[in-house]
């Protein structure tokens, strides 16, 4: 497609979680520019002859990264409804009060499929998308994957050793996780704070580097090593922004 029809249909997603260059200069409008960060967690030169699972995949920023770093299979995980998201009932309810079939469908399609489609047809990509909630995927994917990847979930999720545990359960023995996760680095001691915030993103927890370790322990991981952190945040607003951490883990 001509530059000009890349740009138009660019402008015609209503949603983009993900800033991506599509094309030469043409670059999406996304909540969050990861690509700074990339070298940040850890990624092997080469995932040549590995199955990779992206955990989250919105729009599937890392999915097409780790096809062009040469995977023979990547699965971009998400949800198969908005009203998959793990929040309260009541808040479901509420906002989808009023809203027709019709109505949930288009939101559907432009906060889950638009931007992940448009990405995939540009780049000719060969990337799987399936649909499970994280805490589906010890019965719907298990022991397929030598390596998953999640970023920038945990903290939206109200039982994050359950995801953790469901993740490790889609690894091959021996296979590897790499994690972001939103972090408190203020002090040394294992926590995790309620934080109960629901605009404008579902955050359940605030936790600390130590927190994050154990949860990842407590979830059957081995071999837990966090490799650094970086400080990252929306586009709009920076300043809603903190540490991500990064941990490796290996699955027994």
């Amino acid at each position: 497609m001509t530059r000009e029809e890349l740009e138009r249909r660019v402008a015609e997603v209503p949603i983009w979680y993900h800033v991506m260059e599509l094309a030469p200069g043409v670059v999406t409008p996304g909540e969050f520019d990861l690509r700074p960060f990339v070298s940040e967690f850890g990624f092997p030169e080469s995932l040549a002859g590995l199955a990779v699972l992206d955990v989250g995949a919105s729009n599937g920023f890392f999915s097409f990264h780790f096809e062009r770093l040469g995977a023979d299979r990547v699965v971009a995980l998400d949800l198969r409804t908005v009203k998959d998201h793990d929040v309260p009932r009541w808040y479901l309810e509420e906002r989808a009060a009023g809203m027709s079939a019709d109505d949930l469908g288009r939101l559907d399609h432009d906060q889950l499929e638009a931007g992940f489609q448009l990405a995939h047809e540009v780049y000719g990509s060969k990337v799987e998308k399936r649909r499970h909630t994280v805490y589906e995927l010890a019965d719907a994917m298990p022991g397929e994957f030598d390596l998953a990847f999640c970023n920038g979930l945990l903290h939206h999720l109200r039982d994050p050793v359950g995801a953790l545990e469901n993740i490790r359960s889609t690894l091959k023995p021996g296979g590897r996780m790499i994690l972001g996760c939103a972090c408190d680095l203020s002090n040394d001691a294992s926590y995790a704070v309620f934080w109960g915030q629901l605009e404008p993103h579902v955050m359940w927890w605030i936790m600390s580097r130590e927190a994050i370790l154990r949860m990842c322990r407590m979830a059957g991981f081995r071999e837990v090593e966090w490799t650094g952190s970086f400080d990252h945040g929306p586009t709009t607003n920076p300043e809603h922004g903190g540490p991500i951490g990064v941990i490796h883990a290996v699955a027994p």
